[in-house]
């Protein structure tokens, strides 16, 4: 009689555990951030530039910042060669990438970002 009692308790415990599993197990919490990226320019950009990759992160953050856009994560890397003249518009080659929130893209669209 006893191991009957604990078999059903047993198996109580088991369903209540597959349900569970069921239920929560397969939630996925949806992605709520986006990586925008930037292509930099040679003198064109709104933050202080810099030819060192951890600076310039450092200043893009700060910028974004301070206009209300947190910057989760970011990287640079170079995407291509840079365009043949140095004119302050021509793009360097290098990419800055950051992730930020989805409510953000918009904002951070208007400081030349792209999706």
């Amino acid at each position: 009689m006893i191991q009957l009692q604990n078999i059903k308790r047993i198996k109580s415990i088991l369903l209540i555990g597959f349900v569970f599993v069921l239920l929560f197990g397969s939630c996925r919490k949806s992605s709520n951030y986006q990586w925008m990226s930037y292509d930099e320019t040679f003198c064109a950009d709104a933050w202080t530039a810099s030819n060192n990759n951890e600076t310039l992160k450092q200043n893009v953050v700060a910028y974004l910042k301070g206009k209300d856009i947190t910057v989760y994560d970011s990287e640079i890397f170079v995407a291509k060669d840079a365009e043949p003249s140095t004119t302050c518009a021509n793009k360097t080659g290098r990419v800055i990438r950051c992730k930020v929130k989805e409510r953000s893209v918009s904002d951070i669209k208007s400081f030349g970002f792209y999706e």
